[in-house]
């Protein structure tokens, strides 16, 4: 003999009822702090010079100073002597021309980058800037990307590094990329109360 299955839908309807009670009861994590930042090409300037650091720029400027002698002293014997000797001529110029490429790079060479960036943003989404919206919750932090909608989400666990800059705070996540938080674009929580969790996090 068959089975024929009824349906009881009242039962249905309140079993739906009660599941639905029971999935609004699941409370949301705590956000601990929520923060603004728009992303342009100051703050990836700024961002560039912090996480490069002030060591990494002196022995930068250290060895363009150093080529800058040579190319001098090269230029002062081949000038200065009774036979020239050709080969201080061509080092020295060699000397001088990266001396010259690595200031010209210093100052123009990041900037027009950026300015290709920035260009590309206006192409794509009509702004000089991203958007990001940074939650920071007990165990996780999430950022999302307004312009492409694009939401990351990462343990504190992954967070191994964090740097300053005048107004930024900028987290190392993953081994692979630099999240920005802005100083100035909390919405929940504030600067110095994050400083202090982060340090404890990645401390920890």
């Amino acid at each position: 003999a068959e089975t024929e299955w009824e349906i009881d839908f009242d039962e249905l309807e309140e079993y739906e009822e009660e599941f639905e009670e029971e999935e609004e009861t699941v409370p949301l994590p705590e956000v601990l702090f929520r923060v603004k930042t728009a992303l342009d090409i100051n703050a990836q300037a700024e961002a560039t010079k912090a996480v490069r650091g002030k060591v990494i720029e002196l022995i930068t400027w250290f060895f363009v100073a150093i080529c800058g002698a040579f190319a001098v002293v090269m230029f002062w014997q081949y000038f200065t002597a009774e036979v020239p000797p050709k080969s201080n001529l061509i080092f020295g110029g060699l000397m001088l021309l990266a001396v010259l490429f690595s200031i010209y790079n210093k100052i123009f060479g990041s900037r027009r980058a950026l300015k290709k960036w920035e260009a590309s943003l206006q192409q794509k989404f009509g702004t000089s800037a991203l958007h990001l919206s940074t939650e920071f919750y007990p165990r996780s932090l999430s950022q999302t990307v307004e312009e492409t909608e694009n939401v990351m989400v990462e343990g504190y666990s992954t967070v191994t590094n964090m740097k300053e800059s005048e107004n930024l705070f900028l987290l190392y996540v993953g081994g692979r990329q630099w999240y920005f938080v802005s100083k100035n674009g909390f919405e929940v929580g504030d600067a110095d109360s994050f400083r202090k969790f982060m340090s404890e996090k990645i401390g920890g």
